[in-house]
This record gives structure tokens, C-alpha cells and sequence, in this order.
């Protein structure tokens, strides 16, 4: 039986180049998802304890976790499990739909969805108006920490 010579180079081309592809790894180093990328201080693409830690310790700072966690974390395991995170999930949604279900419908239709979106470019943009000190169109990290002290300040005034 005769292979023909494409079929031959192209099955030996496939099996040597195959170990070389299998070895490359799926993403490239170096890259979290978006928030955790500034907890990573070794920049070794992944976060230690310490990183992981300093990174629990800001989000408790926030309050976000500790008030998810006393109102949705229902067995006090000190962690949210799929059917907190579904509660959680819901009240929000309940949340979006009592402000904007403006027809009262049960649903967003694509205009009450294009008022929650303007509404939520006109909080950015306020922000950005407020905060970005040196006009640059963006939030540097002094700016970023101006304007988390004045929500921290505007939510202890509460």
C-alpha cells in the first residue's frame, strides 16, 4: 500500500508538532481575572496566602462580604453556597425590577433596560466628573482612593 507523500508529511508534521502545542500552557502567565491582578504584588500570576489574604482583608474593608455574608450565608458556614448565591442573585434582580419595571410587567423591557443602563453611565461619569483630578478621562489610583474614601466617608455618615 502506497501513502501518498502529502498525506505521509502532513500525518508527520501533526504528530511532532503535537507534544509542542499540548505543552503550551492555556493562558499566559501573569494574567488574573481583573481585580485580583492588583493583589498579585509578587506578579507571579497566581495569589499566595499572603496576596490572597491582603485581598480578603480589603473586601471585608469594603463591607460587601460581611453584609452578603450576615444576610445570605443561611447555614453560617462563612461562605456563600450555589443556593445563597441564587437567593442573592434573586433580591438583586427584585431589586433592578422594583426601580425600573416602570410598566410593572415582571420584566425589563428594552426601554426600562436602556433607562437602568443610562442610569448606571450617568453614576460612572459623575464619578469620573468628580474624581478625575487630572482630566485624563480615567481613574489613576490616587483618584481611585479619593473616591472609595468618600464613599467609605458618605457611608459612615448614614
Amino acid at each position: 500500500m502506497m501513502v501518498p507523500m502529502k498525506t505521509l508529511s502532513l500525518v508527520l508534521a501533526t504528530l511532532l508538532t503535537a507534544p509542542v502545542i499540548a505543552a503550551e500552557p492555556a493562558a499566559p502567565a501573569g494574567k488574573l481575572p481583573g481585580f485580583q491582578q492588583k493583589y498579585d504584588t509578587n506578579k507571579d500570576g497566581k495569589l499566595d496566602d499572603t496576596e490572597r489574604a491582603a485581598m480578603k482583608a480589603d473586601l471585608a474593608k469594603r463591607g460587601g462580604g460581611k453584609k452578603a455574608l450576615a444576610k445570605y450565608d443561611t447555614n453560617k458556614d462563612g461562605k456563600l453556597d450555589d443556593a445563597e448565591k441564587a437567593k442573592r442573585k434573586a433580591d438583586k434582580r427584585a431589586e433592578r425590577l422594583a426601580k425600573y419595571d416602570a410598566n410593572k410587567d415582571g420584566k425589563l423591557d428594552d426601554a426600562e433596560k436602556a433607562k437602568a443602563r443610562a442610569d448606571k453611565q450617568a453614576r460612572k461619569a459623575d464619578r469620573l466628573a468628580k474624581f478625575d483630578t487630572n482630566k485624563d478621562g480615567k481613574l489613576d489610583d490616587a483618584e481611585k482612593a479619593a473616591a472609595k474614601a468618600a464613599r467609605k466617608a458618605k457611608k459612615a455618615g448614614q
